[in-house]
C-alpha cells in the first residue's frame, strides 16, 4: 500500500479463492476509507508481495512476484500517476536484483528500495539507478 494526494492504493495480490496473482488498481480515500477498485491503462503484469511508495501524486511498485506460486520474483519498476490512471514501466532493478517483501521509501526525488542486502536507489528525474 502507498499514499498519495488524499488516497492509499494498492495494486494486485493474491486472490486466494482463485489462487491467482491480481492486476487490479484499488484507491482508498484517506476521507471516507472506503476502498474502490480504479479504471487504470497500461496496467503492470499481476504481482504480490511487491515493495510500494507514493512520491507526489506518483504510486511506484517495484519487485514482487508475478505467480501464485512465488517462484518467479521480478526487478520491475511501474509508477501510476494517480491523476490520469496511466500507469509506465520505468527502468528496472539493476544487476537482477528482484526485491520482494521489503520496505522503500521516497525523498528528494529519490526512491530507496531494499533488495536483500542492497539498498538500491532511483532517482526518479532521470529514470536511473
Amino acid at each position: 500500500m502507498a499514499v498519495a494526494s488524499d488516497s492509499a492504493y494498492l495494486f494486485g495480490g493474491w486472490n486466494a479463492y482463485a489462487n491467482a496473482v491480481q492486476a487490479t488498481t484499488i484507491a482508498i480515500p484517506l476521507s471516507t476509507g472506503i476502498p474502490s477498485v480504479i479504471t487504470t491503462s497500461n496496467n503492470p503484469p499481476p504481482r504480490r508481495q511487491y515493495q510500494a511508495t507514493g512520491y507526489g501524486a506518483n504510486v511506484y511498485v517495484c519487485g514482487g512476484y508475478t505467480d501464485a506460486a512465488m517462484s518467479s520474483p521480478c526487478g520491475l519498476l511501474h509508477v501510476l500517476d494517480t491523476e490520469t490512471g496511466a500507469w509506465t514501466e520505468l527502468t528496472g532493478c539493476p544487476g537482477g536484483k528482484t526485491p520482494v517483501r521489503g520496505g522503500m521509501a521516497a525523498n528528494n526525488g529519490v526512491l530507496y528500495v531494499n533488495a536483500g542486502a542492497d539498498m538500491l536507489a532511483y532517482v526518479i528525474a532521470s529514470d536511473t539507478w
